[in-house]
């Protein structure tokens, strides 16, 4: 069944509608009011209703499926309910947009298509990161209000920074596929890893460099990665003077965190030592199988010592949430879908450069975001999605590529380049 235009377009702009939502909430409406309440709600229906509609459920897609039905369980065990239920359905709603992809984006023109909002997203990420540091607005992590060189970064964080690193490791797949603007993407991709750069933010940035090592690692083509890189680093030499002082007091700022025994202090270490410890004692063998208080960890682990902190590292979150079991079924459903990328592979021409830039980019893009789970991902709906939608696209492509009944016509069409 061929979807709506509407279906489409909420498909496509969708990161883009709720990335404008992030950055006017808590500004232009209070956080956790009626809009969030509207904006997710609607969107929870969308992808489920586009689901059942239009997704023909695959074998691979299944375990992805059962693990958050196996949450949905669980949350409903929670002591606070309505808290792990916002934190899961912004949790479910990126998390079906790769079923979703896979169904809509068959072919390269359309992942083009997705490529350009993705390019949109860069210049409305810049135009905010203007506007918030031109007016003041909103937050200044890691800075003093103070400072000349204070950063505001207005309600976009965290899903701000994780986006733009997904994006930049999307990027020499973008610019092969359109190379009439090749110089205007690589010029908005060099201004956003600086406003990255500048907020010092060490998971996105990590991730950054890891997504490129995996690029150059598992790339036949790694003279086209290395090429793609030493333009941007250019740019960002001759860029330098301008960035150079809030870059410096940034630093200044966070250098505690760049020492040697950091971790020693750092929450995510200590949590981490907390939940683990805990579960691993078998003290509580409900517990330590299947977890307690799914999406709901403030006050509740560590006998309550961080207070109302909740856990940040995702792995920690799964395994006191959902146990040991909810931590192996996470990463099981994803060396599911994995397995299911490696099978198509194995039937697609090896020596076609677009399908080699395609592959390399499907595995960064799966191996990073493991990385930046260690941040923090549960409840980010815009990064999470970025990296649902692209792994979910290149699945679609590589599908009807292997299974459609013209095969070398399609082929053609597709890798033509």
């Amino acid at each position: 069944m061929k979807p709506t235009k509407i279906t489409l377009f909420l498909f496509y702009y969708f990161i883009i509608i709720y990335f404008i939502y992030v950055a006017l909430s808590g500004i232009a409406f209070p956080k956790h009011s009626y809009p969030s309440y509207i904006i997710n709600g609607f969107f929870l229906i969308y992808t489920i209703y586009v689901t059942f509609k239009y997704v023909e459920i695959k074998r691979f897609m299944v375990p992805m499926y059962l693990f958050f039905i196996y949450l949905l369980i669980l949350i409903f065990f929670s002591s606070n309910f309505f808290n792990s239920a916002q934190t899961y359905i912004k949790t479910l709603i990126p998390a079906l947009f790769l079923p979703i992809s896979f169904t809509f984006i068959k072919d390269i023109n359309q992942l083009k298509k997705f490529n350009k909002i993705l390019i949109l997203f860069l210049l409305l990420y810049l135009i905010n990161f203007i506007l918030t540091n031109f007016f003041k607005i909103g937050r200044t992590p890691y800075s003093r209000l103070d400072s000349d060189f204070s950063l505001y970064v207005g309600n976009v964080f965290t899903e701000g920074l994780n986006s733009i690193a997904y994006i930049l490791v999307i990027l020499p797949l973008i610019l092969y596929l359109d190379k009439k603007n090749k110089k205007i993407v690589i010029i908005l991709g060099v201004l956003a890893l600086v406003a990255l750069l500048l907020n010092l933010k060490r998971i996105s940035i990590l991730a950054v460099f890891i997504g490129y090592f995996f690029l150059i690692f598992f790339s036949k083509r790694k003279s086209y990665f290395i090429k793609s890189i030493v333009p941007i680093i250019l740019l960002l030499l001759i860029l330098y003077p301008f960035y150079k002082e809030p870059l410096q007091y940034q630093f200044l700022n966070r250098s505690s965190r760049f020492t040697e025994d950091f971790y020693e202090n750092e929450g995510r270490y200590i949590e981490t030592k907390l939940v683990w410890d805990e579960v691993f004692s078998f003290n509580s063998i409900q517990h330590s199988l299947f977890g307690k208080e799914m999406f709901n960890s403030p006050g509740n682990y560590g006998g309550g010592i961080f207070g109302e902190r909740p856990l940040h590292m995702d792995y920690n979150s799964l395994l006191f949430g959902s146990g040991i079991l909810g931590l192996l079924f996470y990463f099981y459903y994803n060396l599911v879908i994995l397995k299911y990328f490696l099978k198509l592979k194995k039937h697609l021409p090896s020596k076609n450069n677009l399908i080699n830039i395609m592959n390399a980019t499907f595995i960064s893009v799966f191996l990073m975001s493991f990385i930046i789970s260690i941040s923090g991902s549960f409840g980010s709906v815009t990064f999470n999605t970025i990296r649902s939608i692209y792994l979910g696209a290149i699945l679609g492509i590589f599908n009807n590529i292997k299974f459609n009944d013209n095969l070398n016509k399609n082929s053609n069409l597709c890798l033509k380049k």
